[in-house]
Parts: C-alpha cells; sequence; structure tokens
C-alpha cells in the first residue's frame, strides 16, 4: 500500500507527517487490497477557520473512499477523518461479506 501525505497552503512539520502516515497505515487492517491512502492537509485562508484533513482511499476495481474533516488542529482533522474513512471501510466491508 502507497501513503502520500502532502500540505496545502501550510509547511507541516515531520511530526505532524507522521502522525498523519501512521493513521493512514492503519487503514489496511479494515480492508485489504487497499492499492493507496493519499492524505491532504491543509490550513483555514480567508473566511475559513480550521485546519482540514482529507484522506482517499483506493480500491481494486475502481473503488475510492473519500473522507474530509476541519478541526481546530491538523492532529484534530486527521483523527476524525481517519475515523470517517474506517467507518466507511466498515460498511464496504459488511457488504463484501454479505455477498
Amino acid at each position: 500500500m502507497r501513503i502520500t501525505v502532502t500540505s496545502r497552503h501550510v509547511e507541516a512539520t515531520p511530526t505532524v507527517v507522521a502522525y498523519a502516515h501512521e493513521k493512514a497505515a492503519k487503514v489496511e487492517h479494515h480492508l485489504e487490497g487497499i492499492l493507496s491512502v493519499a492524505v491532504t492537509l491543509d490550513v483555514g485562508r480567508r473566511g475559513h477557520a480550521g485546519q482540514t484533513a482529507e484522506f482517499i482511499a483506493r480500491v481494486p476495481k475502481g473503488g475510492t473512499f473519500v473522507s474530509h474533516s476541519r478541526g481546530v488542529s491538523l492532529y484534530e482533522a486527521i483523527d476524525l477523518a481517519e475515523g470517517k474513512l474506517l467507518s466507511q471501510l466498515r460498511r464496504a466491508k459488511a457488504k463484501l461479506r454479505r455477498r
């Protein structure tokens, strides 16, 4: 599984990048065969308060799972986005088991 962490409008510190990478690595435990996970970190600009995180997980056969989250800090945004992505993956896995 390939994990990429990018940041927009901010130079992310190595600890934030490592934290996002660690959270993205946990995604593979919930659904096998994930090809890649892309994490995008962004800070608020004028009129948009808060920090945002976006997780995009690509699976075989063209499936894509996307989660967005906004928080007071990048750590909070990463945690919230990861939670949303994991719930999507759990639902997809349950659907596959029912078939």
